[in-house]
């Protein structure tokens, strides 16, 4: 059984985790002394998804496309935009 843990200080009305509970620390998509636009940061984001997702996937771009919700010619698209062909490495 699984223990009850009771903490004053945390209210059961709030959609947000409890502090240490996050899956990634917010700032691990760039280092933090490193001074960087949204734009870099969102593009950083997504070649880590991207890549994580073609790992999953073995690197088929239609398996891959259709785990994300995305059409194969998107995923071509963003692949090639991000150059994370297999042929690039």
């Amino acid at each position: 059984m699984g223990a009850i843990i009771i903490d004053p200080f945390v209210s059961p009305y709030t959609d947000e985790p409890p502090a240490g509970e996050w899956a990634e620390p917010p700032d691990s998509v760039t280092q933090p002394d490193e001074a960087v636009d949204f734009q870099t940061r969102i593009q950083r984001l997504e070649v880590k998804l991207l890549r994580a997702a073609l790992e999953e996937n073995g690197h088929n771009q239609r398996r891959t496309a259709a785990a994300l919700g995305l059409t194969y010619d998107q995923m071509r698209g963003v692949v090639r935009k991000y150059k994370l062909s297999k042929k690039n490495e």
